[in-house]
């Protein structure tokens, strides 16, 4: 009888919808195995980016440029940076160490890659400031779903900034999937990659200003 009553009640569990909602959620962050992050220091990472990007600036190779920023942040970033902690004060140039805030986050990450900007500065203004002085193809938007739509007539392969209520972050398009890459405030958890159905934060927020990083030409090229 015991053994019939534990049955049920797993049974119940499984199917209620809010415990549910919590696992998709939580399959929805991309995770980084000990075994997948990189061999590679991190400042080993960047002398051999910034070597790359100045070398196609060079060469005039915007393709090559643009190519190197997507796979930057969509692929080697997130394993870097993912579980660094999140602090409204946060400033830490280290993956892994220390706590960083949203703002921060994205210049640095920017900034790491060789991308001439501001760092301080534009981490502690506005985000539409700093979406304004790196993106291109601009627009303001009341509900997630007017994003996706934007995202759905973008290049299949894109990085774009999207500044929310009282949050940035990057949005990171890859074919069919989108993924929001940024310094998580809610419970504090710091860095994730998350697909952007299951992002809290950008489901929470009423308004929405997005920005093409990887369109912009002239920013990428300086």
């Amino acid at each position: 009888m015991k053994t019939f009553l534990f049955a049920c009640c797993l049974f119940l569990l499984s199917c209620n919808p809010a415990v549910e909602k919590k696992n998709a959620a939580a399959r929805a962050v991309i995770p980084v195995p000990e075994n997948t992050r990189p061999a590679t220091a991190y400042s080993s990472f960047l002398t051999q980016t910034k070597k790359q990007l100045n070398q196609f600036k060079k060469e005039n190779n915007k393709d090559g440029v643009q190519r190197l920023v997507f796979n930057s942040i969509a692929h080697d970033m997130p394993l870097y940076w993912q579980g660094t902690k999140w602090d409204f004060n946060g400033v830490s140039r280290r993956p892994g160490e220390g706590a960083i805030a949203c703002g921060y986050f994205i210049t640095t990450i920017l900034d790491d890659l060789g991308l001439k900007l501001n760092r301080i500065r534009l981490a502690q203004e506005p985000s539409s400031v700093l979406i304004k002085a790196t993106c291109t193809n601009i627009k303001r938007y009341g509900g997630l779903d007017d994003v996706k739509q934007y995202l759905a007539s973008a290049s299949p392969k894109a990085i774009f900034i999207v500044g929310l209520d009282f949050h940035t972050g990057f949005i990171i398009k890859e074919n069919s999937k989108a993924y929001f890459f940024h310094s998580n405030y809610i419970q504090r958890s710091g860095v994730i990659k998350e697909d952007i159905d299951h992002s809290r934060a950008l489901n929470a927020s009423k308004s929405f200003m997005i920005g093409d990083l990887t369109a912009n030409q002239s920013f990428l090229g300086k």
